[in-house]
């Protein structure tokens, strides 16, 4: 099933002149939609929740990955289908050593919430990983 969802958005400035923005996406049901960019609050958190959670140690500095973890520029997804849900998950859950699709890795991927234990700041962490992907 195909549903198509409008978001509209209106801001006006403090001198009262009125901009709106219209932003429509099409999505498959339980996808989601890319139709409002995350803002630069969010991916500024979700960067520095990246540091914090160490996660540049497997996957660099600029997330094009290491000898330790995938890259995450790309737009190949190991353990979800790519969406900031699935991509929380995965963070939550964690990917232990048995079940890492790439059998080359040293060690699996631990939970974030070993680092992390704020929802908005993991929520974060998975919208900025994902602003790095490709896909």
């Amino acid at each position: 099933m195909r549903r198509t969802s409008s978001i509209w958005l209106v801001s006006v400035s403090g001198v009262g002149l009125g901009v709106m923005l219209s932003a429509c996406a099409s999505t498959q049901e339980g996808a989601e939609s890319a139709a409002i960019p995350p803002s630069e609050e969010t991916l500024a958190l979700g960067a520095g929740a990246y540091r914090q959670a160490m996660c540049f140690k497997c996957h660099g500095d600029d997330g094009r990955g290491t000898a330790r973890g995938p890259d995450l520029t790309d737009s190949e997804w190991l353990h979800t289908n790519g969406s900031v849900a699935g991509i929380e998950t995965v963070m939550r859950q964690g990917v232990s050593k048995e079940k890492m699709k790439d059998s080359s890795r040293p060690f699996g991927m631990n939970p974030v919430t070993n680092m992390i234990n704020d929802d908005a700041t993991i929520e974060a962490l998975a919208v900025y990983v994902k602003s790095l992907s490709t896909s």
